[in-house]
């Protein structure tokens, strides 16, 4: 098992691929994947496979870092949240269970992320995109301390077109 590393209400722990069944089972529902093209419908497979291409981490040559985390409460797998560093800037994601909403878990894991970005791997900028009809994700960019972007620099790579890019500096 993984390192396991603590909020006030929440645990985080390194994403394996034994977390494969908990994930399809906490972010199956539609309302998961609305706003993300590359997103969705999962199977168990599907999720399998993607959680090994992590395991792999980043292409060989690259000198980007993946930070890949589940959130538990209470040993129930209820969301993921997710970096990719490249240098000092990071491009951070999360995807958290709809019937959990409301309780400040995204926020607090997010919260989380971002200190771990800045104390172990130095990282001075955050960026986030999101698809502008996902009010919910705004309003956690927004409690985030992250501000709306014009434009986003060429290593962010994980947005789809029409995507608002969000910025938090410093981290």
């Amino acid at each position: 098992m993984g390192t396991r590393l603590r909020t006030e209400r929440l645990v985080l722990e390194p994403l394996e691929v034994r977390h494969a069944d908990a994930i399809f089972e906490a972010l199956q529902a539609p309302s998961v994947h609305e706003f993300i093209e590359t997103s969705g419908p999962w199977t168990r497979e599907t999720v399998r496979r993607r959680l090994e291409r992590l395991a792999e981490g980043p292409p060989q040559g690259s000198d980007d870092i993946w930070l890949n985390y589940v959130v538990l409460l209470d040993d129930r797998l209820v969301g993921r949240v997710e970096a990719t560093v490249h240098g000092s800037l990071a491009e951070v994601a999360y995807l958290f269970d709809p019937t959990v909403s409301g309780h400040g878990y995204a926020t607090e894991s997010v919260e989380w992320l971002l200190g771990h970005l800045r104390d172990d791997h130095a990282v001075s900028e955050a960026w986030a995109t999101v698809d502008p009809r996902n009010a919910a994700s705004i309003r956690l960019l927004g409690r985030c301390g992250f501000a709306l972007r014009d434009s986003v620099p060429v290593e962010v790579q994980s947005y789809d077109d029409g995507d608002l890019v969000y910025l938090r500096r410093p981290v």
